[in-house]
C-alpha cells in the first residue's frame, strides 16, 4: 500500500494515462484525504471525479463535483472551477435535456475561455464533441481544426483526442485523406498508453472504411491488445462493435448468416455492463445497429454481393441483375428487415432526448440497403 502522498498522486497520474480509471479514482481520492492544503485536495478531488466519470460511475463524479462547490471558496481556483464545469456538462449527457445541455455548455466553455485570454482549445473541444453527438458532422470538424489551431498550452484536454475526433469526423463526411493526416497527428503523441490505442482505433476505422479486410484484421488484433487493461466500458463496448463490422469484411469468415459466424461470435462475446439510462440507450442503439449490419451482410452473401462496411458506407452495395431468389434467400430479407427496423427503434429512442435524427437516419439506410437487394429478388 502506498502512503506517501507524493507517489499516491503520481501513481494515479499513471493509472489516469493508461485508461485505468478505477484505480486512478480510488487513488486519487486517497490522495486527497491525505492533502491538508484546502486547493490541492480539491484539484485532487477533481481528478478523481474525472477519473470516476471515465469509468462510467457518473454519480460518484457528480457527487464529488457538488463536494468542491460546496467546500471553502478559497479552495476553488481558476482550474477547478473550469474542470468541475467541464464535467457538469459531461455529466449532463446522462440525462440529456437539450435546453440544459446548452446552458452547461456555454457555462463550461465560458469557464475554459477564461483561463486562457478568451480563447480555450478546450471549449472548441467541446463544441466539437456536442456537434458530433448531435450528428452535426461539418460543425464537429470545424470546432477540432479550431481546438487543434490554438496550441497545446491552451487547455487541459489533450491534442490528440481533437486529432482523432477531427479523423473520425472526415471518415463519417467521406473525406479519408484528411483522416490519415489527423491520425498521423494522433501518432505524434504515441508515447501514452491511451494515446496508443486510440491511434490503433483509428487505423482499424481507416482499414475498415477503405474495406481493406486483412489490415482490418491485422489493425482489430492490435487494438484488442492494448485495450486489454481499459477500464472504460463505453470504450470497450465502441471496439466490440467496430471489430464485428471488421470481421464482416472479409469473405474468408464465411457466410454471416452462419450462427458460428466469427462477427456473431464477437457480438456474443461483448456482454452487458453497468452505465447509466441514457447510455443504455446508446448502447443498445449500437447493438442493434451492428445486429442489423450482420443480417444485411449475409442477405449480400446470399445474393453473391461482395461485403462492404455500412457505417462509413464509403464503398456502395452492388446489386445483382434480377433473378428469381435462392434457396434461403426469403428469410435472410425477413430477417434484415427485422433487424433494421429494430436498429431504427433503437436509434429514434437514443435520437430524442438530444433532438436529432441521425441514428435513426443511419439505421434507415440499412432498410433501405435491404431493400434494394430484395426487389432484386421480388421478395
Amino acid at each position: 500500500m502506498i502512503d506517501d502522498l507524493d507517489e499516491l498522486a503520481a501513481e494515479a497520474d499513471r493509472a489516469a494515462r493508461e485508461n485505468r480509471w478505477l484505480e486512478a479514482a480510488f487513488l486519487y481520492e486517497r490522495a486527497r484525504e491525505r492533502e491538508t492544503a484546502p486547493q490541492r485536495a480539491a484539484e485532487l478531488a477533481t481528478e478523481a471525479a474525472y477519473a470516476w466519470y471515465h469509468a462510467d460511475r457518473s454519480y460518484r463524479a457528480l457527487e464529488l463535483v457538488l463536494e468542491i462547490l460546496r467546500g471553502p471558496p478559497d479552495a476553488i481556483n481558476a482550474w477547478v472551477r473550469s474542470e468541475t464545469a467541464r464535467l457538469r456538462y459531461y455529466v449532463a449527457f446522462d440525462d440529456p435535456r437539450p435546453e440544459r445541455l446548452a446552458r452547461l455548455l456555454e457555462e463550461a466553455c465560458t469557464s475554459a475561455d477564461a483561463l486562457y485570454d478568451g480563447a480555450s482549445s478546450d471549449s472548441a473541444g467541446m463544441r466539437a464533441d456536442v456537434a458530433r453527438i448531435m450528428g452535426d458532422w461539418p460543425a464537429a470538424l470545424e470546432h477540432c481544426e479550431v481546438a487543434w489551431s490554438r496550441g497545446a498550452d491552451r487547455g487541459r484536454i489533450h491534442r490528440a483526442w481533437h486529432a482523432e475526433i477531427a479523423a473520425e469526423t472526415c471518415l463519417v463526411l467521406g473525406r479519408t485523406r484528411e483522416a490519415h493526416r489527423w491520425m498521423t497527428c494522433v501518432e505524434d503523441f504515441a508515447d501514452i498508453h491511451w494515446i496508443r490505442r486510440s491511434a490503433a482505433e483509428l487505423r482499424l476505422d481507416l482499414a475498415v472504411a477503405e474495406n481493406q479486410a486483412q489490415t482490418a484484421r491485422s489493425a482489430l488484433l492490435r487494438v484488442d491488445e492494448l485495450i486489454a487493461t481499459e477500464q472504460a466500458p463505453w470504450a470497450r463496448n465502441r471496439v466490440e462493435m467496430t471489430g464485428v463490422r471488421a470481421l464482416l469484411l472479409d469473405p474468408g469468415n464465411g457466410d454471416p448468416g452462419d450462427p458460428s459466424h466469427l462477427a456473431r461470435h464477437r457480438l456474443a462475446q461483448s456482454g452487458p455492463f453497468e452505465t447509466t439510462p441514457y447510455r443504455d440507450l446508446l448502447t443498445a442503439y449500437r447493438r442493434r445497429h451492428v445486429e442489423a449490419t450482420i443480417e444485411l451482410a449475409a442477405l449480400r452473401h446470399g445474393a453473391g454481393v461482395p461485403p462492404v462496411d455500412d457505417f462509413y458506407y464509403l464503398r456502395p452495395q452492388t446489386a445483382p441483375a434480377p433473378s428469381a431468389p435462392p434457396p434461403g434467400m426469403a428469410d435472410r430479407v425477413r430477417r434484415a428487415r427485422a433487424a433494421s427496423a429494430a436498429a431504427v427503434e433503437a436509434g429514434t429512442l437514443a435520437d430524442e432526448p438530444l433532438g436529432c435524427t441521425w441514428r435513426a437516419d443511419l439505421a434507415r439506410e440499412l432498410l433501405g440497403r435491404t431493400e434494394e437487394l430484395a426487389a432484386v429478388f421480388g421478395l
